[in-house]
């Protein structure tokens, strides 16, 4: 997906000759330290009687905030 959006990015700023190898993802990964890992264990951390009782009371959290207001907070990343 990386080497495909490479290819269009560079289509869209007219670079020719790029043809986003598998040479040249191996050294964007190393260089930007992408590593392929997969998160696991985040649904257990949760106890399903206090997700419910979050619910009952998200309602009156949000009320007094209009719709743009609210934003989800897995729509952004945060870096440190």
């Amino acid at each position: 997906m990386i080497r495909e959006r490479a290819r269009a990015a560079a289509q869209s700023l007219n670079v020719q000759d790029f043809k986003a190898s598998s040479g040249w993802f191996e050294k964007f990964r190393k260089r930007h330290s992408n590593a392929f890992k997969s998160i696991s264990g985040e649904a257990a951390d949760a106890y399903p009687v206090d997700v419910e009782n979050f619910l009952d009371t998200l309602p009156a959290i949000v009320a007094g905030y209009t719709a743009d207001c609210i934003y989800n907070p897995y729509a952004i990343a945060l870096f440190y």
